[in-house]
């Protein structure tokens, strides 16, 4: 797997404050969460939980981060759309199947993990929805752990979803699990970032049974894992990992028809983080914008536009810093604007990757790079080490 190796998970925690993170109150009641979601658990339950979602935790870590070993775990298996697939058919039984997709953002680490620390079943219930296209329910049933001021990333609750039957499924699918987040910086300046969750081993307990028309899904050591070198321009990994229980006549097989969707997932929540990025506050007015017509050069990509002046019409302004650009740079981003419908916007390259300065020949070949680099050195690190 590719080598995300930044030290040991061992390490203190040194958490950075993000503005935008849901605040919990470690004295407070679970008012936030509605009255007939709340599960009631007393502490040795919930002690219990905490054990085995620590442990999820430090198994997901190891594998993620182990340097130096061989690779006896991951196994990459293709690289398709700028996912690169690995495989685990070491730490499973035949009735399971794990697996990760592997993908990169601009995004921070700690704006990744952020979509998952949720203070309420309202705001839990609308992430979901950004992520999954087949979500029927979602709530948040209890918190172990709840964000402070000091860690506002840490996290640890029970999660209830559920999910539309997909084609060659008979029943809809639900799943209980509990969840634990964090972000961990380094010395070195890098940072990992983990959302890790494990399903539920309380079957006495009748708001957790399964609904009819269900099957209830089991899952273990799956989540996300991100990292990010803290080097300039570094973008972070995001690895999505699924170890489920499948059962049938043929799990593995199974699982790998529906592999793709879980891809398609993680590709929606690398969507939702670059619409996220899109601030329609700090978009330059239009009357300063950049005479496109008057221009030679994309000021993107420094592309000669040409003397033909039909050639003009594939001239754009970028909507967020008002550049004139060129077609290839030109990029159609849907923009989520609250108490309003989407809307549709075009801006350069330069503006959906966070950069400072869009005239350098490094961004017109970032699309590229992005994909071939991805590609080269995650297969190429799984011969040495684990994700």
């Amino acid at each position: 797997m590719p080598n995300f190796s930044t030290g040991s998970a061992a390490q203190s925690r040194h958490l950075t404050a993000e503005s935008s993170a849901p605040r919990y109150s470690a004295n407070s009641s679970p008012s936030s969460i509605r009255a007939r979601d709340y599960l009631e658990l007393p502490n040795s339950v919930k002690n219990v939980l905490k054990r085995q979602i620590a442990a999820a935790v430090e198994d997901v870590l190891d594998s993620m981060m182990r340097e130096g070993t061989a690779d006896n775990y991951w196994r990459a298996k293709m690289c398709k759309d700028g996912i690169t697939y690995y495989e685990d058919r070491e730490s499973v039984t035949k009735k399971q199947s794990r697996f990760c997709c592997v993908d990169s953002t601009e995004a921070s680490v700690e704006k990744v993990i952020n979509l998952f620390v949720v203070s309420d079943t309202d705001m839990m219930l609308q992430r979901c929805r950004f992520m999954y296209d087949n979500l029927l329910d979602a709530r948040l049933l209890n918190v172990l752990e709840y964000a402070t001021e000091e860690h506002p990333l840490r996290s640890t609750y029970i999660r209830y979803t559920a999910f539309k039957a997909r084609t060659l499924q008979r029943h809809h699918r639900d799943m209980c699990v509990v969840v634990s987040t964090d972000v961990i910086k380094y010395p070195d300046g890098s940072t990992i970032g983990y959302c890790v969750w494990d399903s539920l081993n309380l079957t006495d307990i009748s708001q957790l049974d399964v609904p009819k028309g269900f099957v209830r899904t089991r899952m273990f050591r799956s989540g996300y894992f991100v990292q990010n070198t803290g080097q300039p321009g570094a973008l972070s990994k995001i690895a999505y990992i699924i170890g489920i229980e499948t059962g049938g006549l043929a799990p593995r097989l199974t699982t790998r028809y529906y592999v793709p969707r879980f891809a398609d997932v993680l590709s929606r929540v690398i969507a939702l983080l670059h619409r996220q990025q899109l601030d329609p506050s700090t978009f330059v007015h239009q009357s300063l914008w950049t005479n496109k017509y008057q221009v030679d050069f994309c000021q993107c990509c420094s592309k000669h536009f040409g003397a033909v002046k039909l050639l003009g019409l594939r001239r754009y302004n970028c909507m967020s810093c008002g550049d004139a650009i060129c077609h290839a740079c030109h990029h159609i981003e849907e923009l989520r604007i609250a108490g309003a419908r989407n809307m549709t916007v075009g801006v350069c390259v330069g503006c959906i990757t966070a950069t400072t300065r869009k005239g350098t020949a490094r961004l017109s070949r970032l699309s590229s790079w992005r994909t071939s680099s991805i590609s080269s050195s995650f297969v190429s690190s799984t011969k040495s080490s684990p994700m």
